[in-house]
Parts: structure tokens; sequence; C-alpha cells
């Protein structure tokens, strides 16, 4: 691989955990440890110092809950941000 940055050649530091989370002041590092890691390797540019990260495994990431409301015309649940009814077709806007 070679480094986007000057195009010298990367080498591989290995396969790594990266801590996932945060630590603060009144939840110590329980953040961190609640939060997992995310398993990586690592590329080091000998070059110019520059480092590259990519996840040996993608992570699974859970699509968050859309906020939903009623319409005023029918009443059925839709997006929030919609600009029409998907239902009925009343202008939401």
């Amino acid at each position: 691989m070679d480094c986007p940055y000057c195009g010298a050649e990367m080498s591989s530091l290995g396969v790594n955990q990266l801590q996932l989370g945060r630590a603060s002041v009144l939840g110590g590092i329980w953040g961190n440890i609640a939060a997992g890691s995310l398993e990586t390797e690592v590329f080091l540019c000998r070059s110019c110092g520059k480092l590259e990260f990519f996840a040996v495994r993608p992570m699974e990431f859970e699509e968050p809950d859309r906020v939903q409301v009623p319409c005023p015309k029918c009443g059925e649940p839709h997006d929030f941000d919609d600009a029409k009814c998907p239902f009925c077709g009343e202008r939401l806007l």
C-alpha cells in the first residue's frame, strides 16, 4: 500500500484492538469498557509518519429509529421530515 500523502510504501504494524467510547470525569472509563473495541489493521508510512487504520471486520450499525408523527388529515404515522403524507398525499411542509 502506498501512502496517500507522500507516495512512499506503507508497512503494516499488525492487527490491533482500537478502543471505542470515551472516558469522562464523572463516568471514568466505564464508557470505554461498555463501548468495546474495533479490530483494525494499522499501516505506517516510515517516510512521513502517516498512520492508516482499516477495519478487519466491518462493524454492524443499527439504524436509529426515525421520528414518526401522525398525519393531520388521515392519522397514519409517517417520518417527521416527509414533505407530504405517503398514505394520503396531504402536503405537510
